[in-house]
């Protein structure tokens, strides 16, 4: 799986090496952390915790394996430069419908669509432009490393080469957006401001004034709010909790479409590995928590879409429809809370849908642009990994043979269960006559300090 993933759209993945040891964990779902990170970039080993439960379920095992040996391999699928800019545009998106529904709301007399339009572009490049400014050394010097050279020194370093990873980003966005909201406020409400004078002195004169001071302390009190100046609660939106979100979406959902494309799993077989995973878990079977809806919408949006290649794996509208007479009804319900999600927010007409009110992180993505440039991303990942298999080169003809190895190994039959789990017997085994040979000839080789040289 890392070898085939590791290959795709890769020119010199040869130097890079990715291990993975699989142990019986005590969890509830895969889990998977580094061991000696940050001693090299580009080899590294990780641990990854299976339940003993999913040992004995073949085909849920390499879905969960697939998923998460996703995340840390096949860097050209990802497409970080493309996620770098739809994670600006959402960000200003979300910004966006955060000011105006509260604003709205509270200010029926400032409603002008033309406004909010220019508004999220305007944020948008406010935010690009503080994001570039991080590239400028003399920029850096003046607002963030006037005193300490060396930190600055350092952070070029990092930032030149983790400008696009989902973890630096998220705090360089984190940290641009915060400073737009603050530097540019004049610029972003400014217009807003004197609209609600003008609306007052032409009713009541008396109140233009007050009325125009009360705007600007609500629209800095919100500010201030989503910024985390106030105390911090999960639950609540604020710009720090829409990007973690944001990140996990395109984490999250990169990872399924990597194992989905990998393993060519059904719809069904998709459905029931996120369905048993939040069983297993705990979480109410008949209630499926709303950011796993959202996650699985956007993969079913996707695979359901035409690809680059007219012969490229993907769901057909009858292989939906068959799911409701062969799925359980849990599968069932899932597959209709997407569904009903999809018409909702993404319907086919574009049309532009969002919350009408924002009070979780959650609502802010109930939003049908901020979801179309999640789907956008996806798609962007789709295609890069069916480009690699399509072409007629060697390369792809090796991959090719490789994901048909694959497959061999996904698909096969519950009745040959027991005799895969006796061929890992053996390669355990033979793993361990090799390791204990390793230690006789360890020993043998010992110096006068009893260091194996």
């Amino acid at each position: 799986m890392k070898n085939f993933l590791g290959k795709i759209g890769e020119q010199n993945a040869s130097g890079r090496k990715y291990e993975f040891l699989t142990c019986l964990g005590v969890t509830s779902t895969v889990q998977v952390r580094e061991l000696f990170k940050n001693m090299s970039n580009d080899k590294r080993l990780f641990l990854v915790s299976v339940p003993e439960k999913q040992i004995y379920d073949m085909k849920l095992m390499l879905i969960m394996l697939s998923h998460e040996v996703g995340h840390f391999v096949g860097q050209a699928v990802r497409n970080r430069k493309y996620r770098y800019n739809c994670a600006i545009q959402i960000m200003a998106n979300i910004i966006s419908s955060y000011f105006r529904t509260n604003i709205e709301e509270e200010y029926q007399d400032i409603q002008n669509e033309d406004y909010w339009r220019e508004f999220t572009k305007k944020i948008e490049r406010y935010i690009r432009e503080q994001m570039e400014n991080l590239e400028d050394s003399e920029y850096l010097k003046q607002c963030k490393f006037s005193v300490n050279h060396e930190n600055l020194e350092d952070f070029c370093k990092k930032h030149q080469r983790y400008r696009y990873y989902t973890e630096w980003l998220g705090e360089t966005l984190l940290d641009s957006v915060s400073e737009v909201l603050v530097n540019k406020r004049e610029e972003l409400f400014g217009y807003l401001r004197e609209m609600e004078y003008l609306h007052w002195l032409e009713k009541d004169v008396s109140q233009a004034v007050g009325r125009q001071r009360e705007f600007v302390e609500k629209t800095a009190s919100m500010t201030q709010k989503i910024n985390g100046y106030f105390l911090w609660d999960e639950r609540c939106f604020s710009v720090e909790s829409a990007v973690d979100m944001m990140m996990r979406f395109f984490k999250e959902c990169e990872a399924d479409l990597v194992s989905i494309l990998t393993l060519e799993l059904s719809l069904k077989d998709y459905l029931y590995a996120i369905w048993k995973n939040a069983s297993d878990q705990g979480k109410q079977k008949w209630e499926m928590p709303a950011e796993t809806i959202i996650r699985s919408s956007l993969v079913l949006l996707c695979m359901k879409s035409t690809g680059v290649n007219s012969d490229c794996y993907c769901w057909t509208d009858e292989e939906v429809k068959k799911l409701y007479e062969c799925a359980n009804s849990h599968i069932c319900n899932m597959l209709c809370d997407i569904q009903n999600f999809l018409s909702k927010y993404l319907p086919n007409n574009g049309g532009q849908i969002r919350a009408s009110s924002v009070f979780t992180t959650m609502d802010v993505f109930l939003n049908s642009e901020v979801l179309m440039c999640l789907a956008k991303y996806l798609l962007e990942c789709r295609d890069s990994f069916q480009k690699e298999l399509g072409s007629e080169s060697e390369e792809a003809f090796q991959l090719k043979r490789e994901k048909r190895q694959l497959l061999d190994i996904y698909r096969i039959n519950k009745e040959n269960a027991e005799e895969l789990v006796w061929s890992i017997q053996e390669y355990i085994e033979r793993y361990q006559r090799c390791l204990q040979k390793e230690i006789e000839k360890c020993g043998e080789e010992k110096n006068g300090y009893g260091v194996c040289i």
